[in-house]
């Protein structure tokens, strides 16, 4: 099966209006890319990725990635 790949750089506040708004439209998955993940303290390691690249995330802003 081919997937189509739309990127959306926007800012923190817009990311679930986005993501809601992707998904409504027919979007079969979507990924987001928040640098604050990088910084954050996690209670909790189990079932999360532990060493995160700082590469895969933009410098300012989120990517939100839908998948059609």
């Amino acid at each position: 099966m081919d997937w189509m790949e739309i990127v959306i750089h926007t800012n923190q506040e817009a990311v679930e209006a986005v993501s809601f708004l992707l998904q409504e439209l027919g979007a079969d998955g979507v990924a987001i890319e928040d640098p604050e993940v990088l910084h954050r303290a996690w209670e909790n390691r189990y079932g999360e990725i532990i060493e995160l690249s700082p590469d895969d995330y933009p410098e300012e802003g989120v990517r939100i990635k839908a998948y059609l």
